[in-house]
């Protein structure tokens, strides 16, 4: 997990999505960018087995304290998770720059999410990497084009080439 040294992106997801998860969380750990991953912090790990609900949370705010952003995966799944709004309002609370990854199959989202970046197709996907350029150190910003290159190849399976946002219902 990030300090001050560079960004770290807090990945919100349900369990479901866990796989897309990890694997959007390797691709950007390929441009020295630095996640957080619930399953990647054992201390919540332990809170959540043993229903230690004041613990999780917890452990939830201290990981967005040492992130830089939020990204959450936003997949039909999302639909059932109380999470992922919660780690959504506590990420705009400590003043994260927020984006959700809404994959293909999604066609309703709740009204409050388009106060985050909305992540719909490979295009504004691109462009949310390209936004965190100017956090990285010198050394890595070279990295960004191999990660922009294995989002490509990665999402395509589960995130649209070029769905406009007008194709998406925001619902209260």
């Amino acid at each position: 997990m990030a300090g001050a040294s560079g960004p770290c992106v807090f990945i919100a997801h349900r369990k479901k999505d866990r796989d897309k998860a990890v694997e959007v969380g390797r691709i950007i750990k390929t441009a020295d960018i630095d996640i957080y991953l619930d399953e990647d912090d054992k201390p919540l790990q332990v809170a959540d087995a043993v229903k230690d609900h004041q613990k999780v949370v917890e452990y939830i705010e201290a990981g967005l304290s040492k992130s830089t952003h939020f990204l959450g995966v936003i997949t039909d799944n999302t639909v059932g998770s109380w999470w992922v709004p919660f780690e959504f309002g506590m990420a705009k609370n400590v003043g994260l720059a927020c984006a959700h990854l809404i994959t293909k199959e999604v066609k309703e989202l709740p009204s409050f999410i388009q106060v985050s970046r909305i992540l719909c197709n490979d295009g504004l996907v691109v462009a949310w990497v390209e936004s965190l350029r100017p956090f990285l150190k010198e050394a890595t910003t070279g990295k960004l084009n191999q990660v922009l290159t294995e989002l490509a190849v990665t999402l395509l399976p589960f995130l649209p080439q070029s769905r406009p946002l007008s194709d998406l219902k925001f619902v209260d």
